[in-house]
């Protein structure tokens, strides 16, 4: 993965594991548009609860794992030249919407940040690696 060095403009890169699906298409455009990827992901992490507070195991680590992320955001703008960011999650995931996915929005453009919301990437509804196996590719379309 591309991270920041040198003169480039970094863009952050935000999400579950879904986000990563999208490292090869903006490492592509990085390389051609002089500026790198700083991806900041957690699976099974949607990027939108950030008060730990009254949750407890995972969900905890992960609304810790975003305030860290938001927390870092000026950091990034002031040291390393930050100039976006992209959020990407599983929004089928139930609540993804809500939370406070509208609050860090708003708080990155407080920051002058340019925010990309990307839409999830096909989801089957099932395991199609498993369907293929099982099945071959042509009964899994």
């Amino acid at each position: 993965m591309i991270l920041f060095w040198g003169a480039y403009l970094l863009m952050l890169l935000w999400g579950d594991s879904h986000a990563t699906h999208l490292v090869p298409g903006l490492e592509a455009a990085a390389n051609a548009q002089s500026f790198a990827i700083f991806p900041a992901v957690k699976p099974a992490c949607i990027p939108t609860r950030t008060d730990a507070r009254g949750l407890s195991g995972a969900e905890r680590r992960c609304a810790r794992f975003n305030a860290a992320v938001l927390a870092a955001v000026p950091a990034l703008k002031a040291d390393h030249r930050l100039a976006g960011v992209v959020i990407a999650a599983r929004w089928a995931e139930a609540g993804a919407w809500g939370g406070d996915l509208a609050a860090n929005v708003r708080s990155l453009r407080a920051q002058n940040l340019p925010v990309l919301l990307v839409l999830d990437v096909p989801d089957f509804g099932y395991s199609l690696p498993r369907c293929v196996a099982r099945k071959g590719i042509e009964a899994c379309r």
